[in-house]
C-alpha cells in the first residue's frame, strides 16, 4: 500500500494489524464531547486572538460552528450504541476498515 501523509500512513499501518481499530469506534461520545470542545475552543481562541473584528462571544459562536463539523468532535467519529452487540460492533469496524481501504486506494491511483 502506498500512503502519503501521517494520517494516511497510520491508517495503512492499522489495516496491517490483525485486529481492527478499536479506538476508532466510540461507545460513549457524549462523555468526551465537553472536554474535546473545551480543548478545541481554548486552542482556537488563542489562534483568533489577533482578529480584532469580532467580540469574544462572536468568536465563540464561530468556534462552536467549526467544532460541529470538525473531526475532533466525538460525534463525528464512528460510534455505536453503548449496548451494541458484538456483531454490530464488528460490522461497524468492517465498514470503517473498508472506508479507509477505499480512501487509500483512491490516493494511490491518483498519484
Amino acid at each position: 500500500m502506498n500512503a502519503s501523509g501521517i494520517d494516511n500512513a497510520l491508517d495503512a499501518l492499522s489495516l496491517d494489524a490483525k485486529s481492527a481499530n478499536t479506538e476508532v469506534i466510540e461507545r460513549h461520545p457524549e462523555r468526551r464531547y465537553k472536554a474535546a470542545y473545551a480543548a478545541y475552543e481554548e486552542r482556537r481562541l488563542e489562534e483568533m486572538k489577533e482578529d480584532k473584528s469580532l467580540r469574544r462571544q462572536q468568536k465563540i459562536e464561530v468556534i462552536k460552528k467549526e467544532f460541529e463539523k470538525s473531526e475532533l468532535n466525538p460525534f463525528n467519529r464512528a460510534n455505536v450504541k453503548y449496548n451494541a452487540t458484538k456483531d454490530e460492533v464488528r460490522e461497524i469496524k468492517e465498514g470503517v476498515r473498508e472506508e479507509i481501504e477505499e480512501r487509500l486506494a483512491e490516493e494511490s491511483n491518483n498519484t
